[in-house]
């Protein structure tokens, strides 16, 4: 039975939400078995959100990747620790991709999907079997920007230089260095519960939806000019008046929901989330990270293309 092998990055959880849309447009009709390689939370998640599908998934919790890490309770880049967990990370590659050969030795690999980490990129040019990469950046991108060093750069590099298609997103930053052909893909989101929508506007009236994602904790945001119920994320506080404010659990399967039950949407500018507020046409309101390029990017775009606004902490 033909494997498709997806490798996705255990920074955060919206490389993960992302892929998990990917997966129910298609698991249906996919005749082979899905094998998803992310980080312990990361899989935790999925293995829930995906419940119904344990048939035809196998799962491995393995460290994927490092992304950026934040200073404590901060939305902040911590750059200097970035920069050691990278360089510790890209120290291991060898030892865990022979560990992961061992795991997949006996799949028939149909071909791998890597959203954006760099071991689905090195296990497909090591198995001869084509390398697709779904993102709208590479860490190569966000690296040089942050003027990490060339070990880290370069490592980045290689890896991306095993991609054989790259499906590029909407709202991505510039790919002149991917040297395999670049295909344009939509917007895409976890699917949309309509009757759970309804219900959430009719039991909580005019909401506002607040994340900053599952990995980061920042100062309370203040809430001018609206009474009405605000949902909340892990990580966040909010200071306002007349305010029903509900903190969604962290284990919450749905929180796509709740956004598109809302009037507005107060986000971290990350694109799955950003993605999810386009496709259910909330309003955004960005915050903004002065030096990460992607949000940098994407607040931009969103604004001039999108009508949306954005605020410093």
């Amino acid at each position: 039975m033909k494997v498709i092998l997806f490798y996705i990055s255990s920074h955060g959880f919206g490389h993960i939400t992302r892929v998990l849309a990917r997966i129910e447009s298609f698991i249906d009709t996919y005749p082979g078995k899905i094998y998803l390689s992310c980080g312990k939370s990361q899989i935790s998640f999925a293995q829930k959100y995906l419940a119904k599908y344990s048939d035809k998934i196998i799962y491995n919790s393995i460290t994927t990747d490092i992304g950026l890490i934040n200073k404590k309770d901060s939305l902040e880049v911590d750059i200097n620790n970035t920069q050691s967990s990278l360089i510790k990370f890209i120290d291991s590659w060898d030892l865990l991709i022979n560990k992961e050969l061992e795991t997949i030795a006996y799949f028939d690999v149909d071909c791998i999907i890597t959203d954006i980490s760099p071991i689905g990129m090195i296990i497909g040019k090591l198995l001869g079997k084509k390398v697709i990469a779904i993102s709208n950046f590479t860490w190569y991108n966000q690296y040089k920007h942050l003027n990490l060093p060339s070990k880290i750069l370069n490592a980045y590099l290689d890896a991306e230089s095993f991609i054989d298609e790259f499906w590029s997103y909407p709202l991505s930053l510039d790919l002149s260095h991917i040297k395999c052909s670049i295909k344009k893909v939509d917007f895409i989101c976890r699917k949309f519960d309509v009757k759970k929508i309804d219900y959430l506007k009719r039991k909580y009236g005019k909401s506002i939806y607040i994340s900053v994602g599952k990995s980061a904790t920042i100062g309370a945001i203040p809430i001018h000019d609206f009474s009405g119920t605000v949902f909340i994320t892990t990580g966040v506080t909010v200071i306002g008046n007349n305010l029903n404010v509900i903190e969604l659990p962290e284990d919450t399967l749905d929180t796509h929901n709740y956004l598109a039950a809302s009037i507005k949407a107060i986000i971290k500018a990350g694109w799955s989330t950003v993605s999810e507020a386009i496709c259910a046409n909330v309003p955004m309101t960005l915050l903004e990270r002065p030096n990460i390029l992607e949000d940098t990017h994407i607040i931009k775009s969103c604004k001039d293309l999108y009508n949306a606004s954005s605020f410093k902490l």
